[in-house]
């Protein structure tokens, strides 16, 4: 909000605080996101023992 405050009024001060906050919000929801989906690509061994019925024959 400060940052678009800034853009609107045409003021230098508050821009750079008002990006920086922006991209560290970003960075914080890129590390979660990598976060959950390399926990939910963890496979258990059990799901890594191939069925029978999951083999299709040559």
């Amino acid at each position: 909000m400060t940052a678009l405050r800034a853009v609107v009024t045409g003021a230098d001060t508050g821009l750079a605080a008002g990006l920086a906050h922006l991209v560290l919000w970003l960075l914080a929801g890129l590390a979660a996101t990598i976060f959950a989906t390399e926990r939910r690509r963890t496979l258990s061994p059990r799901r890594l023992r191939l069925d029978s019925r999951d083999l299709e024959p040559i």
